[in-house]
């Protein structure tokens, strides 16, 4: 490529290099774009297969799995939060082992839902975590408290309760 203007003779500044490059790349493309021509793809085939809803999942219609594999879980425990982000991902686990079980999810779908399992399971083992670390801390707190006797009327420990990093 020339760096001096055919019509003024004057060099070519940098933006102008790179629009010549640009439009010399985008040729390239649109040759080998025509050299070879890709088989067309439907509107449905070229977005890719989509993932079974929740709500498909609930109803069963494209998963096989049973409502008994749900029924050994215990209740839900509504009054303890660290216990319920263990229930959660005890729930999580047998939707996960459903999704890998099931012959009627083509790869595509199964990938789909093993990545949903999958950011959902990583964000309650940070909370578990999280939550275990907070209530180990509380518990020494809480025992030192009442060794030193700085605890208060309501027996909650006067010093604040730090996030784990």
């Amino acid at each position: 490529m020339p760096s001096i203007d055919p019509t003024t003779g004057k060099p070519l500044s940098g933006a102008q290099k790179r629009a010549r490059a640009a439009a010399a790349k985008a040729a390239q493309y649109a040759e080998r774009a025509a050299a070879k021509p890709e088989p067309a793809l439907s509107a449905a085939a070229a977005a890719g297969p989509a993932a079974p809803s929740f709500e498909q999942l609930a109803a069963g219609s494209r998963l096989s799995g049973t409502h008994e594999d749900f029924a050994r879980l215990p209740p839900a425990p509504l009054d303890d939060p660290a216990a319920a982000i263990a229930w959660v991902n005890s729930a999580a686990l047998i939707g996960l082992q459903q999704v890998l079980q099931d012959p009627k999810l083509t790869p595509p779908e199964r990938w789909g839902w093993l990545e949903r399992f999958g950011r959902m399971l990583g964000m309650i083992r940070d909370k578990a975590s999280e939550q275990a670390l907070m209530k180990a801390w509380k518990a020494a707190q809480t025992e030192k408290a009442q060794t030193q006797g700085t605890v208060s009327a309501g027996n909650r420990s006067k010093t604040p309760l730090p996030r784990p990093s």
